[in-house]
């Protein structure tokens, strides 16, 4: 019996490209009840939320990021808004923990994001490997900045987000 070497390889490796690629599939439908809601100066907004992941580096630690979008829904008549939930962690031993470290509100026509102290949060997974998580932060006013519109995010809960 003749073997052809290259052709049983390249099959093999084929067959476990193909596997592999079917493993795992985007479905726009897997986020459809990722929702939440957040009151800016006792105004309720009620949002659609996404997730998204990323490393980087800090201090020579590797830093695991987090980042939820509360996109507003139905989009307000000024145009989109979108509250920015950013959350890290460093990779050491141990460490399962995030940490939101910084809240940003963007509104169509601005071009520097409105930015809060985190005045509370909590971070709490899911078993389909999401998270739910609640939130609040009052405004950052550098000295001499322009007054914002804005002063305090209270009641922010998200729930069901996934990277």
């Amino acid at each position: 019996m003749r073997r052809h070497f290259l052709t049983t390889p390249l099959v093999a490796g084929l067959l476990l490209l193909s596997a592999l690629g079917c493993s795992k599939t985007d479905d726009p439908a897997a986020n459809a009840n990722a929702t939440g809601s957040y009151q800016l100066d006792n105004t309720t907004s009620s949002c659609q939320a996404k997730a998204s992941t990323s490393t980087g580096g800090s201090g020579g630690v590797s830093v695991e990021y987090l980042t939820i979008d509360l996109i507003t829904t139905p989009q307000p008549a000024t145009g989109a808004e979108t509250l920015r939930l950013h959350f890290a962690k460093p990779n050491v031993q141990g460490n399962t923990t995030y940490t939101l470290i910084e809240i940003t509100l963007v509104n169509k026509g601005i071009t520097v994001p409105y930015s809060f102290f985190v005045t509370n949060a909590a971070l709490t997974p899911t078993g389909s490997g999401g998270f739910s998580g609640t939130f609040s932060g009052t405004l950052i006013n550098p000295n001499g900045a322009n007054p914002a519109p804005y002063t305090t995010i209270a009641n922010g809960k998200f729930t069901n987000v996934r990277p």
